[in-house]
């Protein structure tokens, strides 16, 4: 069986992401962070655009 991942199941993990990313970057250069979480953030608009279909594929 599948695992279906709602919206908000996608923003828990990206919130996980950013928890961990936040207590185990420190030793990381601040453009390293911004990158991250930019990618996380980019992945959940993704994520939305594509469970609501606006995103082609």
């Amino acid at each position: 069986m599948p695992i279906v991942l709602t919206r908000s199941k996608y923003r828990f993990v990206a919130a996980a992401l950013l928890i961990i990313l936040a207590t185990s970057g420190v030793g990381l250069s601040p453009l390293v962070i911004i990158a991250l979480v930019a990618v996380v953030c980019a992945t959940q608009v993704r994520q939305d655009l594509y469970q609501s279909g606006q995103l082609i594929q």
